[in-house]
């Protein structure tokens, strides 16, 4: 229809989100301003002291673990550069391979965005509880260096079908793997941060993704002047890189707090609570 069309329906949109935020949400004071948490029950009075001492290492540590949160934040880095080549690429690679136009491109965002939100409603908290959050992170980068690969890949299969088909599963895995990354290092972040230190620990998370989502952008567009696959097979190092940053994190995170409850690094974890 028109070049600045899409433009509008974002200004419209954002408009109505504003109205939105300022008429129909609450004030804090009206709403009764954030709740507290739930107390945690009471230990047996016999195993009172160390349960609490138990407890408390899990829930909050009293030093910042600082080196744990600079692996983290590598992670988180790494990860995000390589995702900010979609937004860099995608489109003119979309189109060199199938000579898709932006309403094709449009539609791939949506079934993408559909597939995120289904994963992150149904499958993330379920994924959370069995893998663990660096695990769940990790996990979600491999996968995103599966998607990268694919999608480099999309050029070498002869027919339109296989084309298609390489490209869709390429996409559904780094959705997936954006989705099990971004979601668990901020809840891990926080983990690691005494209460003094948080605000800080976790901006950490903000500024390491939006240093990625900087440096990316004109660096792969640089890399896709030079060859068009190239851009794609840079970004799947730098997602694999962030995988084992995430690795790395958990040791460290389970030593540290092996360390805590007064073991050593090999230290037996602590019987189960009677």
């Amino acid at each position: 229809l028109d070049v600045r069309a899409p433009f509008y329906v974002g200004a419209a949109v954002g408009f109505a989100a504003l109205l939105v935020a300022l008429f129909q949400l609450p004030p804090a004071e009206q709403s009764g301003g954030l709740a507290s948490p739930p107390r945690a029950a009471a230990p047996p009075k016999g195993a009172r002291p160390a349960l609490a001492r138990r407890a408390s290492s899990e829930q909050q540590p009293e030093a910042t673990r600082w080196r744990v949160v600079v692996v983290v934040g590598l992670g988180s880095f790494l990860s995000n550069t390589a995702s900010s080549c979609l937004m860099t690429c995608q489109a003119l690679w979309l189109k060199e391979v199938f000579g898709w136009t932006s309403l094709h491109f449009g539609f791939v965002m949506m079934a993408t965005s559909v597939l995120g939100l289904t994963l992150r409603t149904l499958a993330y908290d379920w994924l959370q509880r069995k893998l663990g959050l660096m695990r769940c992170a990790s996990f979600g980068a491999l996968l995103s260096t599966a998607a990268y690969t694919g999608y480099s890949l999309v050029r070498r299969p002869a027919g339109f079908e296989w084309r298609f088909a390489l490209f869709a599963a390429s996409a559904a895995c780094g959705t997936t793997g954006m989705i099990l990354t971004s979601g668990s290092v901020a809840p891990f972040l926080s983990r690691l941060s005494s209460k003094e230190a948080m605000g800080r620990v976790m901006a950490v998370a903000s500024v390491t993704a939006s240093a990625g989502r900087v440096i990316g952008p004109p660096l792969y567009g640089r890399l896709y002047v030079v060859e068009q696959p190239l851009p794609y097979r840079v970004a799947a190092a730098f997602a694999a890189a962030a995988a084992v940053g995430y690795v790395v994190a958990q040791r460290l995170y389970v030593v540290a707090r092996c360390i805590a409850k007064g073991g050593g690094p090999h230290a037996a974890p602590p019987p189960p609570a009677a």
